[in-house]
């Protein structure tokens, strides 16, 4: 049984690895980071494993939508006619879409765009402590890892399909204000369809203020993120515009070796 489990082990990280470097973006296409037709960001290389809080800023900047769960103010939610104080609090989970920005540029915050009308919303009125959890089985061409598949290994709880769980505190961000026209600009281009949510449905950007981060993304076990680490990765390789293409191909370039080498190194093992 070992055995076979240390063949079956071997094989999918083998086939993960040399998935990575086949569906891994072209230098072209991942220059053009405009915004494209279906209003979505090309993707840049996934960090290497060992680049925890990069691979988190990687996550919150490429994926487009998590679960955001807060703690439920329906009443009687578990049926046991105790609607007490005294009654357990109760998760709710629910999917929203986000952004942390423009293609070209990422803040790190998870931008959401939200309804007062929705429960979750509702529940925060409440109690605004939030989890939002992303998993890279999100993406619509995602790596073998997180590939249900016959015969495969693949599977979004897969250690190497990375995920990651945010908490913290879910705030209105105020109108009117730089931040809320950038949010807002970004949402709506990386999510065409809010353009034509109706307006009486009292919409408003909101943001996840993050206090903790627990990462999952090889096996292992996870990872508590430094929250201020997170905050210093720049996934584009400089802070201003001069430049930027030639930082941007050379993060690429570096992912692609990254991916290389590990598969080298399987393949040697």
């Amino acid at each position: 049984m070992k055995s076979f489990l240390a063949t079956a082990l071997l094989s999918f990280v083998v086939f993960d690895c040399v998935d990575s470097v086949l569906s891994s973006p072209s230098d072209s296409a991942t220059l053009d980071r405009n915004l494209g037709e279906e209003g979505l960001c090309d993707i840049l290389p996934k960090p290497s494993s060992k680049d925890k809080e990069k691979t988190a800023r990687w996550m919150v900047h490429t994926l487009n939508w998590g679960t955001l769960s807060t703690i439920s103010t329906r009443n009687n939610i578990l049926h046991n006619d105790d609607s007490s104080s005294s009654a357990p609090p109760v998760p709710f989970g629910n999917v929203y879409s986000f952004v942390d920005g423009p293609c070209d540029k990422s803040t790190g915050i998870p931008y959401i765009y939200g309804s007062g009308m929705d429960q979750s919303m509702k529940d925060v009125t409440s109690n605004n402590v939030v989890s939002f959890t992303l998993t890279e089985a999100s993406l619509t061409n995602g790596l073998g890892s997180c590939i249900v598949q016959s015969g495969g290994y693949g599977d979004p709880e897969m250690p190497t399909c990375a995920r990651v769980a945010i908490t913290g505190r879910l705030e209105v961000v105020e109108e009117e204000t730089e931040e809320e026209e950038m949010a807002r600009n970004a949402l709506f281009a990386r999510h065409p369809s809010m353009g034509y949510w109706p307006d009486d449905h009292e919409f408003f950007v909101g943001k996840v203020v993050i206090t903790d981060m627990w990462l999952l993304d090889m096996f292992g076990g996870a990872s508590i993120l430094d929250v201020e680490k997170y905050y210093d990765i720049d996934l584009f390789g400089g802070g201003d515009d001069e430049g930027k293409e030639d930082r941007i191909k050379e993060s690429v370039r570096r992912g692609l070796a990254e991916q290389e080498k590990m598969t080298l190194n399987v393949r040697a093992w």
